[in-house]
């Protein structure tokens, strides 16, 4: 299970894929990029830092960079996504208008009718027929259509109603949100939710395809991460911090999930990179 930054390699970029019956994400991800997730077909849900949130077709969702994000319980669906990070917005537009294009990311989700998101559908060959790097490309004109739309729009989430055991599974990624670098234990989270241990790893479990263990130690190495590449800290107080009571254990589950050591990540960015190797695959 990783936790690594995914990014497609470009300051822009469009793809788009189908997943068959049955596909799995295996890991939560983030990236240092937006993302616009225009799902095309199929059901599934998504999990998006503490909430969850059932996509059906012409749904939009909205990442902002670093947010935590993984799909689940798929049976097959076609879905394009567009990345671009801010230095890409920069080149072309100022801070206050940067401001107002990004506004609709604000909105997790965004439901569009069918005319709308054929609207947007047919920006999507245009943009695959700019090459963003070339001088004179419009990939930029079209990424401000597409935002302009999902801004008139960002108030149009109809939300599918949660099953009860959807619901206790927001109160628990919230409450470990909240509280993961002071968490004892996995009971400590039962009892806040008046379930047994053994039914709230089963339904966790279910619902996300991890282990809450799993779960709560991906949120740890995420600000872990952010610690080492924002301050000066050591790395013994930086897993204190976060909420490891071994030093010996932080690395190791560093190690495991970031496939490289603590001391290491930080040597890699001071050398200048914005974020570690990409390790995983797209939503």
């Amino acid at each position: 299970m990783e936790i690594r930054p995914y990014s497609p390699g470009s300051e822009f970029y469009i793809e788009s894929l189908t997943r068959e019956p049955g596909w799995q994400m295996s890991y939560l991800h983030y990236h240092d990029l937006y993302e616009l997730y225009f799902l095309e077909q199929g059901h599934h849900s998504t999990i998006i830092e503490d909430k969850l949130f059932q996509l059906s077709p012409k749904d939009v969702a909205l990442y902002t960079p670093n947010i935590l994000h993984k799909s689940h319980n798929t049976n097959g669906y076609s879905r394009t996504c567009i990345y671009f990070t801010s230095d890409y917005l920069k080149k072309y537009f100022s801070l206050t208008a940067i401001d107002t294009l990004t506004e609709c990311f604000k909105t997790p989700v965004i439901s569009l009718d069918d005319d709308t998101f054929a609207q947007i559908r047919k920006i999507f060959p245009l943009i695959k027929a700019e090459n963003p790097k070339a001088e004179g490309n419009c990939a930029f004109m079209y990424l401000t259509a597409i935002l302009a739309i999902l801004n008139r729009n960002k108030n149009s989430y109809r939300p599918i109603q949660l099953s009860q055991e959807q619901e206790k599974l927001t109160l628990v990624l919230r409450y470990i949100h909240q509280n993961y670098n002071s968490i004892d234990s996995i009971s400590e989270i039962a009892s806040q939710l008046y379930v047994t241990k053994y039914h709230l790893c089963h339904t966790f479990k279910a619902a996300t395809g991890l282990t809450l263990i799993e779960y709560i130690n991906h949120i740890k190495i995420r600000q872990a991460c952010n610690l080492l590449k924002c301050t000066k800290k050591s790395v013994t107080q930086i897993g204190a911090d976060c909420g490891f009571n071994s030093p010996m254990y932080f690395c190791k589950t560093f190690k495991k999930l970031m496939g490289t050591a603590p001391s290491e990540f930080r040597k890699f960015l001071q050398q200048g990179h914005k974020d570690t190797p990409p390790a995983a695959g797209p939503s």
